[in-house]
Protein backbone atom coordinates (compact mmCIF):
# COMPACT_ATOMS: atom_id res chain seq x y z
CA UNK A 1 0.00 0.00 0.00
CA UNK A 2 1.45 3.53 -0.68
CA UNK A 3 1.47 5.92 1.33
CA UNK A 4 -1.02 7.91 -0.71
CA UNK A 5 -3.18 4.95 -0.22
CA UNK A 6 -2.40 4.90 2.83
CA UNK A 7 -3.47 8.26 3.83
CA UNK A 8 -7.17 7.68 1.87
CA UNK A 9 -7.66 4.51 3.97
CA UNK A 10 -6.90 6.28 7.35
CA UNK A 11 -8.97 9.23 6.04
CA UNK A 12 -11.76 6.65 4.87
CA UNK A 13 -11.67 5.38 8.41
CA UNK A 14 -12.26 8.54 9.99
CA UNK A 15 -14.75 9.62 7.60
CA UNK A 16 -17.06 5.89 8.51
CA UNK A 17 -16.48 6.79 11.96
CA UNK A 18 -17.73 10.53 12.50
CA UNK A 19 -21.03 8.67 11.01
CA UNK A 20 -21.13 6.25 14.03
CA UNK A 21 -19.77 8.59 16.78
CA UNK A 22 -22.40 11.71 15.29
CA UNK A 23 -24.79 10.41 12.83
CA UNK A 24 -26.24 7.27 14.09
CA UNK A 25 -29.82 7.60 12.92
CA UNK A 26 -28.41 8.59 9.41
CA UNK A 27 -26.37 4.73 9.80
CA UNK A 28 -29.55 3.09 10.22
CA UNK A 29 -31.29 5.03 7.70
CA UNK A 30 -28.61 3.96 5.37
CA UNK A 31 -28.57 0.44 6.79
CA UNK A 32 -32.64 0.11 6.46
CA UNK A 33 -31.82 0.88 2.71
CA UNK A 34 -29.08 -0.70 1.63
CA UNK A 35 -30.02 -3.85 3.14
CA UNK A 36 -33.45 -3.57 2.04
CA UNK A 37 -34.65 -4.31 6.00
CA UNK A 38 -37.22 -1.61 7.28
CA UNK A 39 -37.00 -3.81 10.45
CA UNK A 40 -33.29 -3.40 11.85
CA UNK A 41 -33.08 -2.02 15.04
CA UNK A 42 -28.96 -0.61 15.26
CA UNK A 43 -26.82 -0.26 12.58
CA UNK A 44 -22.75 0.29 12.61
CA UNK A 45 -20.58 0.95 9.97
CA UNK A 46 -17.46 -1.02 10.19
CA UNK A 47 -14.06 -1.93 7.93
CA UNK A 48 -13.57 0.25 5.07
CA UNK A 49 -11.65 -0.23 1.66
CA UNK A 50 -11.34 1.39 -1.37
CA UNK A 51 -14.00 -0.56 -2.76
CA UNK A 52 -16.31 -1.01 -0.51
CA UNK A 53 -17.65 -0.80 3.89
CA UNK A 54 -18.97 -3.24 5.94
CA UNK A 55 -22.22 -2.87 8.05
CA UNK A 56 -22.84 -4.58 11.14
CA UNK A 57 -26.92 -4.73 11.44
CA UNK A 58 -29.08 -5.90 14.15
CA UNK A 59 -32.97 -7.16 13.76
CA UNK A 60 -35.23 -9.87 15.80
CA UNK A 61 -33.25 -12.58 13.77
CA UNK A 62 -29.83 -11.24 15.69
CA UNK A 63 -26.80 -9.93 14.50
CA UNK A 64 -24.95 -9.91 11.21
CA UNK A 65 -22.27 -8.31 8.95
CA UNK A 66 -23.13 -7.55 5.29
CA UNK A 67 -21.03 -5.89 2.73
CA UNK A 68 -22.10 -2.96 0.98
CA UNK A 69 -19.68 -2.53 -2.38
CA UNK A 70 -18.77 1.40 -3.53
CA UNK A 71 -20.10 1.98 -7.02
CA UNK A 72 -16.63 2.47 -8.14
CA UNK A 73 -13.19 1.97 -6.57
CA UNK A 74 -12.51 5.40 -4.66
CA UNK A 75 -9.35 7.50 -5.38
CA UNK A 76 -10.23 10.57 -2.81
CA UNK A 77 -11.51 11.59 0.17
CA UNK A 78 -14.51 13.20 -2.25
CA UNK A 79 -14.83 9.56 -3.34
CA UNK A 80 -15.69 8.48 -0.07
CA UNK A 81 -18.10 11.42 0.67
CA UNK A 82 -19.50 11.38 -2.72
CA UNK A 83 -20.43 7.44 -2.52
CA UNK A 84 -22.39 8.10 1.02
CA UNK A 85 -23.98 11.81 0.09
CA UNK A 86 -25.31 9.26 -2.88
CA UNK A 87 -26.68 6.05 -0.61
CA UNK A 88 -28.15 8.76 1.81
CA UNK A 89 -30.21 10.71 -1.36
CA UNK A 90 -31.09 7.33 -2.52
CA UNK A 91 -32.18 6.25 0.96
CA UNK A 92 -34.50 9.66 1.06
CA UNK A 93 -36.14 9.27 -2.85
CA UNK A 94 -37.42 5.57 -1.55
CA UNK A 95 -38.82 7.66 1.89
CA UNK A 96 -39.81 11.11 0.84
CA UNK A 97 -41.83 11.52 4.00
CA UNK A 98 -39.51 10.04 6.51
CA UNK A 99 -38.27 12.37 9.21
CA UNK A 100 -35.00 14.01 8.68
CA UNK A 101 -31.76 12.45 9.76
CA UNK A 102 -29.62 14.19 11.88
CA UNK A 103 -26.74 14.21 9.16
CA UNK A 104 -29.65 16.05 6.34
CA UNK A 105 -31.06 18.29 8.66
CA UNK A 106 -26.97 19.55 9.21
CA UNK A 107 -26.37 19.49 5.79
CA UNK A 108 -29.31 21.79 5.77
CA UNK A 109 -28.65 24.07 8.38
CA UNK A 110 -24.82 24.71 6.82
CA UNK A 111 -26.32 27.55 4.78
CA UNK A 112 -27.97 29.45 7.04
CA UNK A 113 -25.53 29.15 10.33
CA UNK A 114 -23.48 32.10 10.15
CA UNK A 115 -19.37 32.76 9.68
CA UNK A 116 -18.47 35.68 12.10
CA UNK A 117 -15.54 37.20 11.99
CA UNK A 118 -14.19 38.15 15.40
CA UNK A 119 -11.19 39.91 17.10
CA UNK A 120 -9.29 38.55 19.79
CA UNK A 121 -10.07 40.86 23.20
CA UNK A 122 -7.69 39.06 25.75
CA UNK A 123 -5.43 35.76 26.00
CA UNK A 124 -4.49 34.08 29.19
CA UNK A 125 -3.44 30.78 30.48
CA UNK A 126 -5.44 28.34 32.58
CA UNK A 127 -3.47 25.95 33.58
CA UNK A 128 0.24 25.66 31.70
CA UNK A 129 -0.67 23.88 28.29
CA UNK A 130 -3.91 25.40 27.93
CA UNK A 131 -4.89 28.92 26.89
CA UNK A 132 -7.82 30.98 27.08
CA UNK A 133 -8.43 33.02 24.05
CA UNK A 134 -11.41 36.01 24.55
CA UNK A 135 -13.03 36.73 21.12
CA UNK A 136 -15.43 39.97 20.92
CA UNK A 137 -18.36 41.57 18.46
CA UNK A 138 -20.16 38.63 18.65
CA UNK A 139 -23.46 39.77 17.32
CA UNK A 140 -26.72 37.87 17.73
CA UNK A 141 -25.46 34.44 18.85
CA UNK A 142 -28.18 32.33 20.67
CA UNK A 143 -26.53 29.52 22.39
CA UNK A 144 -27.58 25.91 21.80
CA UNK A 145 -26.32 24.36 24.85
CA UNK A 146 -23.84 23.98 27.22
CA UNK A 147 -21.46 22.40 24.58
CA UNK A 148 -22.11 24.84 21.77
CA UNK A 149 -19.12 24.34 19.17
CA UNK A 150 -17.33 26.19 16.43
CA UNK A 151 -15.26 25.71 13.45
CA UNK A 152 -12.41 28.35 14.05
CA UNK A 153 -11.22 28.77 10.39
CA UNK A 154 -7.53 30.66 10.09
CA UNK A 155 -7.57 33.67 7.70
CA UNK A 156 -4.98 32.80 4.87
CA UNK A 157 -2.31 35.15 4.00
CA UNK A 158 -3.24 37.13 1.14
CA UNK A 159 -6.96 36.87 2.52
CA UNK A 160 -6.76 39.23 6.22
CA UNK A 161 -8.26 42.40 4.09
CA UNK A 162 -11.25 40.38 3.39
CA UNK A 163 -12.59 39.46 6.94
CA UNK A 164 -14.68 43.04 7.13
CA UNK A 165 -17.69 41.60 8.44
CA UNK A 166 -20.15 38.30 8.54
CA UNK A 167 -20.11 36.41 5.95
CA UNK A 168 -21.87 32.73 4.52
CA UNK A 169 -20.10 29.75 5.25
CA UNK A 170 -20.01 29.22 1.32
CA UNK A 171 -18.73 32.86 0.64
CA UNK A 172 -15.53 32.12 2.92
CA UNK A 173 -14.56 29.13 1.27
CA UNK A 174 -14.92 30.74 -1.82
CA UNK A 175 -11.90 33.29 -0.83
CA UNK A 176 -9.27 30.40 -1.06
CA UNK A 177 -10.94 28.29 -4.06
CA UNK A 178 -7.64 26.65 -4.90
CA UNK A 179 -6.39 26.35 -1.44
CA UNK A 180 -9.01 25.88 1.83
CA UNK A 181 -8.03 27.97 5.05
CA UNK A 182 -6.69 26.11 8.14
CA UNK A 183 -9.59 25.05 10.72
CA UNK A 184 -10.29 23.32 13.46
CA UNK A 185 -13.37 22.98 15.92
CA UNK A 186 -13.61 24.18 19.43
CA UNK A 187 -15.89 24.43 22.08
CA UNK A 188 -17.75 27.97 24.08
CA UNK A 189 -16.58 27.87 27.89
CA UNK A 190 -18.41 30.41 28.29
CA UNK A 191 -20.29 33.54 26.25
CA UNK A 192 -21.27 37.03 27.86
CA UNK A 193 -24.02 38.09 25.84
CA UNK A 194 -23.61 41.66 27.16
CA UNK A 195 -20.51 41.97 26.07
CA UNK A 196 -20.39 40.11 22.92
CA UNK A 197 -17.26 37.78 23.86
CA UNK A 198 -16.58 34.43 24.24
CA UNK A 199 -14.38 32.58 25.78
CA UNK A 200 -12.51 29.22 24.40
CA UNK A 201 -9.91 27.15 25.67
CA UNK A 202 -6.98 26.25 22.74
CA UNK A 203 -4.88 23.36 24.48
CA UNK A 204 -1.28 24.11 23.14
CA UNK A 205 0.68 20.55 22.06
CA UNK A 206 4.51 20.32 22.22
CA UNK A 207 4.52 20.83 18.53
CA UNK A 208 2.60 23.89 16.96
CA UNK A 209 -0.48 22.66 15.18
CA UNK A 210 -2.31 24.57 12.45
CA UNK A 211 -4.96 26.37 14.73
CA UNK A 212 -3.17 25.28 18.21
CA UNK A 213 -0.37 27.26 16.46
CA UNK A 214 -2.12 30.15 15.89
CA UNK A 215 -3.25 29.94 19.62
CA UNK A 216 0.35 29.89 21.20
CA UNK A 217 0.89 33.07 19.06
CA UNK A 218 -2.52 34.83 19.50
CA UNK A 219 -2.21 38.49 20.60
CA UNK A 220 -4.95 40.89 21.00
CA UNK A 221 -6.26 42.40 17.73
CA UNK A 222 -5.91 39.21 15.63
CA UNK A 223 -8.81 38.36 13.92
CA UNK A 224 -10.48 34.55 12.83
CA UNK A 225 -13.20 33.69 11.26
CA UNK A 226 -15.41 31.20 13.70
CA UNK A 227 -18.84 29.31 11.92
CA UNK A 228 -21.63 27.86 14.25
CA UNK A 229 -23.06 27.39 16.43
CA UNK A 230 -23.78 23.28 16.85
CA UNK A 231 -24.08 21.22 19.58
CA UNK A 232 -23.96 17.81 20.44
CA UNK A 233 -24.34 17.03 23.73
CA UNK A 234 -27.90 16.32 23.44
CA UNK A 235 -28.71 13.94 26.51
CA UNK A 236 -32.46 11.95 26.09
CA UNK A 237 -35.32 13.11 28.06
CA UNK A 238 -35.17 10.24 30.03
CA UNK A 239 -31.49 10.64 31.39
CA UNK A 240 -30.81 10.00 34.95
CA UNK A 241 -26.72 9.91 35.08
CA UNK A 242 -24.16 11.07 32.83
CA UNK A 243 -21.05 10.16 31.86
CA UNK A 244 -17.70 12.24 30.76
CA UNK A 245 -15.13 10.64 29.16
CA UNK A 246 -12.11 13.05 27.37
CA UNK A 247 -8.88 14.26 27.55
CA UNK A 248 -7.24 18.08 27.87
CA UNK A 249 -9.28 18.81 24.84
CA UNK A 250 -12.39 18.14 26.16
CA UNK A 251 -11.89 20.12 29.71
CA UNK A 252 -13.98 23.08 28.11
CA UNK A 253 -16.54 21.37 27.08
CA UNK A 254 -16.46 19.41 30.29
CA UNK A 255 -16.58 22.33 32.80
CA UNK A 256 -19.58 24.21 30.78
CA UNK A 257 -21.41 20.64 31.25
CA UNK A 258 -21.14 20.69 34.66
CA UNK A 259 -21.94 24.16 35.25
CA UNK A 260 -24.98 23.70 33.35
CA UNK A 261 -26.26 20.47 35.10
CA UNK A 262 -27.37 22.69 38.24
CA UNK A 263 -30.11 20.36 40.22
CA UNK A 264 -29.87 17.49 37.28
CA UNK A 265 -28.65 14.32 37.67
CA UNK A 266 -25.15 13.12 38.88
CA UNK A 267 -22.19 12.99 36.35
CA UNK A 268 -18.92 11.12 36.50
CA UNK A 269 -16.30 12.41 34.60
CA UNK A 270 -13.40 10.90 33.18
CA UNK A 271 -10.24 12.42 32.15
CA UNK A 272 -6.81 11.05 30.83
CA UNK A 273 -3.48 13.08 31.94
CA UNK A 274 0.06 12.27 31.85
CA UNK A 275 0.33 11.51 35.41
CA UNK A 276 -3.37 10.33 36.20
CA UNK A 277 -2.86 13.79 38.54
CA UNK A 278 -5.84 16.79 37.96
CA UNK A 279 -4.92 19.60 35.31
CA UNK A 280 -7.05 21.77 36.72
CA UNK A 281 -10.13 22.06 39.36
CA UNK A 282 -13.82 21.45 37.45
CA UNK A 283 -16.95 22.52 38.38
CA UNK A 284 -18.12 19.75 40.46
CA UNK A 285 -21.17 19.44 42.51
CA UNK A 286 -20.97 16.88 45.73
CA UNK A 287 -23.06 14.49 43.89
CA UNK A 288 -20.54 14.71 40.82
CA UNK A 289 -17.18 12.64 41.44
CA UNK A 290 -14.22 13.72 38.31
CA UNK A 291 -11.51 10.27 37.93
CA UNK A 292 -8.01 11.07 36.55
CA UNK A 293 -6.59 8.37 34.36
CA UNK A 294 -2.58 8.36 33.54
CA UNK A 295 -1.28 7.91 29.86
CA UNK A 296 1.20 5.46 31.66
CA UNK A 297 4.15 6.55 29.61
CA UNK A 298 2.06 6.71 26.43
CA UNK A 299 1.99 9.35 23.71
CA UNK A 300 -0.98 11.82 23.95
CA UNK A 301 -3.75 10.76 21.96
CA UNK A 302 -2.39 6.91 21.71
CA UNK A 303 -2.74 4.06 24.53
CA UNK A 304 -5.55 2.75 26.07
CA UNK A 305 -6.35 4.63 29.32
CA UNK A 306 -9.41 5.96 28.73
CA UNK A 307 -11.41 2.59 27.53
CA UNK A 308 -9.81 0.80 30.60
CA UNK A 309 -10.97 2.91 33.23
CA UNK A 310 -14.55 2.80 32.04
CA UNK A 311 -14.29 -0.91 31.40
CA UNK A 312 -13.44 -0.95 34.97
CA UNK A 313 -16.47 1.29 35.75
CA UNK A 314 -19.38 -0.69 37.29
CA UNK A 315 -21.62 1.06 35.01
CA UNK A 316 -25.41 1.06 35.35
CA UNK A 317 -26.95 1.89 31.45
CA UNK A 318 -29.95 2.45 32.40
CA UNK A 319 -31.01 6.12 31.57
CA UNK A 320 -27.16 6.93 31.42
CA UNK A 321 -26.17 9.30 28.80
CA UNK A 322 -22.21 8.59 27.65
CA UNK A 323 -20.54 11.76 25.99
CA UNK A 324 -16.72 11.75 24.90
CA UNK A 325 -14.32 14.47 24.03
CA UNK A 326 -10.63 13.31 22.87
CA UNK A 327 -8.70 12.04 20.37
CA UNK A 328 -10.68 10.03 17.76
CA UNK A 329 -9.10 6.21 18.30
CA UNK A 330 -9.56 7.20 21.82
CA UNK A 331 -13.19 7.71 21.82
CA UNK A 332 -14.02 5.29 18.90
CA UNK A 333 -12.57 2.32 21.54
CA UNK A 334 -14.97 3.64 24.88
CA UNK A 335 -17.83 4.47 22.17
CA UNK A 336 -17.22 0.39 20.72
CA UNK A 337 -17.50 -1.15 24.67
CA UNK A 338 -20.38 1.36 25.45
CA UNK A 339 -21.98 0.03 22.56
CA UNK A 340 -21.10 -3.30 21.88
CA UNK A 341 -19.92 -5.05 25.24
CA UNK A 342 -22.58 -3.08 27.33
CA UNK A 343 -25.21 -3.20 24.80
CA UNK A 344 -26.24 1.14 25.15
CA UNK A 345 -28.34 2.12 22.43
CA UNK A 346 -26.49 4.84 20.22
CA UNK A 347 -29.21 7.83 20.92
CA UNK A 348 -27.39 7.34 24.90
CA UNK A 349 -23.96 7.46 23.27
CA UNK A 350 -21.96 10.41 21.78
CA UNK A 351 -18.24 10.22 21.74
CA UNK A 352 -16.92 13.29 19.60
CA UNK A 353 -13.44 13.15 18.13
CA UNK A 354 -11.87 16.30 18.99
CA UNK A 355 -8.89 15.42 16.92
CA UNK A 356 -7.34 13.16 15.65
CA UNK A 357 -3.14 11.82 16.09
CA UNK A 358 -0.70 11.33 12.88
CA UNK A 359 -0.14 7.51 12.66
Amino acid sequence: MTTTESELAAQAEATIEHLNSNHADTVLFLARHLTATPGLVDAEFGGVDMAGVELTVIDDAGTRVVRVDFEAEVASMDDVQTQMFGHLAAARAADPDGELTSMEREMAQQDVIPTRVVTVTAVADVVPGIRQITVGGIRGHIPLGPDDFFLMILPKEGFEHQLDGDLVFADFMAMAEEEKPAWGYYTCRRFRPETGEMDMWFVLHDHDGVVSGWARHAEVGDRIAMWGPREAFEPPADTTSYLLVGDETGLGAFAAVLEAADGGPPVHVVVESDDGLPVLDLPARHKDTVQWVSRDGAAHGEGTALVDAVAGLALDTTGLYAYGAAESREVTAVRKHLRRSLGMPAVQVQMVGYWRREI
